[in-house]
């Protein structure tokens, strides 16, 4: 049984991306595993561990910036397609 317009949106959007800080994770135990002489996550990720200031221009921030912004730009084109559905 096919669901409504709705319904498919809304499962397409689900389906569309890894959590970020998932996704950064994954992506450097990848890097490790073909690196091992790179720097552990954390002292990538973090310019100071005690207070949890993070460096934005690490590549895993941005990838996991970037795909934040994708979900959110995607989150806004779905709640379009709704109202324009209903």
């Amino acid at each position: 049984m096919l669901g409504t317009a709705h319904e498919s949106l809304h499962e397409i959007h689900d389906c569309s991306a890894r959590a970020p800080v998932t996704q950064a994770i994954s992506d450097h135990t990848q890097t490790v595993s073909r690196t091992p002489e790179m720097k552990p996550f954390e002292q990538l990720v973090f310019l100071n561990t005690s207070n949890g200031i993070i460096d934005t221009s690490c590549k895993p921030v941005k990838l996991a910036l970037l795909t934040l912004l994708q979900s959110e730009t995607t989150e806004h084109k779905l709640n379009y397609c709704i109202q324009r559905d209903d």
